[in-house]
This record gives structure tokens, sequence and C-alpha cells, in this order.
């Protein structure tokens, strides 16, 4: 998702994402990224661990990537459709986006990450 962000969306990535902790750059908006990525990687493993039927459901790579799909969807969502339209506005950067910002090749971005998120989560999670 950050290549093509940084490819396709270079603003967001460059700017916007960073701006969230008030930097700027390209190393700082994958830092920034990367980091989140981290963090709603938990966040999946954490509510399929704590859930006997997600748990049970997400024990097959296919099934555990549909897991990971509509996660993607509900990130895409709640953490850049809302809450970082307004953490923009909170720190004040200028070009923060509307409220919600439900850009579509956005939601392409964090349909991948979902997938691979929960292709690879069955494969980890045996360790």
């Amino acid at each position: 998702m950050g290549i093509m962000l940084q490819m396709m969306m270079t603003p967001v990535i460059t700017m916007a994402v960073p701006a969230l902790y008030g930097a700027n750059g390209l190393t700082a908006g994958w830092i920034v990224h990367l980091f989140h990525s981290l963090v709603f990687g938990l966040i999946f493993a954490a509510v399929v661990i704590s859930s006997l039927s997600l748990r049970e459901y997400a024990s097959t790579v296919p099934t555990s990537a549909g897991l990971g799909l509509a996660y993607g969807v509900i990130v895409w969502i709640v953490a850049a459709g809302i809450v970082m339209p307004i953490w923009l506005g909170v720190v004040g950067f200028p070009m923060a986006p509307p409220l919600p910002n439900f850009d579509l090749m956005s939601l392409v971005g964090h349909l991948v990450y979902g997938v691979i998120l929960g292709a690879l989560f069955p494969l980890i999670n045996d360790r």
C-alpha cells in the first residue's frame, strides 16, 4: 500500500500522513504509515485471536484473506475516511481532506493491505 501511495498518491505519503505527527517528507511518511500498518495488524490479530468464531474462520488462508478484506474496508472507512480528516484538521494541516474522505484509490490500497494481512495471519499464527 505504501508503494501505491508513493506512486499514485504522492502528496498523501509525503505530506498528509506525516503531518498527523507534525512531520513532513517521504521518509517520515513511510515511518508513520508503517507504524499505522503495524498497529492495525496487531488489532486485527487481537480481535481474531480473542474471538473463537473468527479464530476458526481465520485458520485457512482463503477464509482469513476474506476476513482481512473486510477488515481493510473497516480500516478505510474509520481510519482513512473519518479519523484522518478530523486529525489533519485538528493539527492544522492546510490541505485536510473533506469529511468523510472516501477516496476510491485509498480503498484499493486498504483492500490490498487487508487481503495480505488476512492471508498471512494463519501462516504466522501457526508458529
